[in-house]
């Protein structure tokens, strides 16, 4: 039971990067004959478990948005939900209440980062 769940787990995470791909050439193409561009995005909701397994050769996920619901407890945690789910020109977005701004600020200091507020527009990031 355990290796079915595994094996479900990869192909889902491989369908994800499929289309993570496509969509990344899709939207860096030029616009349809029309002059409209259909694009869908693809989300994938997943918990630390789940994330892809670098060191055994699982490939990253090429996502340009991750969204950190809740900030991982540890600062390689974190440092790991980036390198196995970021595209190297995605941007991520913590979303924080006010106990955890510490926290964020801590993972910022140890990691080098620097980890700007969310601007009320967003599309100003995008």
């Amino acid at each position: 039971l355990l290796e079915e769940a595994e094996n479900e787990r990869i192909e889902v995470l491989e369908k994800f990067r499929e289309a993570a791909m496509r969509w990344n050439q899709h939207v860096d193409a030029e616009l349809g004959d029309d002059g409209e561009e259909e694009c869908k995005s693809r989300v994938v909701i997943t918990t630390d478990v789940c994330l892809p397994l670098l060191a055994s050769g699982e490939c990253p996920l090429p996502a340009r948005v991750v969204i950190n619901y809740e900030l991982p407890s540890k600062k390689e945690m974190y440092s790991r939900r980036m390198a196995s789910c970021l595209a190297p020109d995605g941007i991520v977005i913590n979303m924080v209440v006010g106990g955890e701004v510490v926290a964020l600020k801590a993972v910022e200091e140890s990691s080098g980062l620097v980890i700007a507020e969310m601007p009320i527009n967003i599309s100003e990031i995008l």
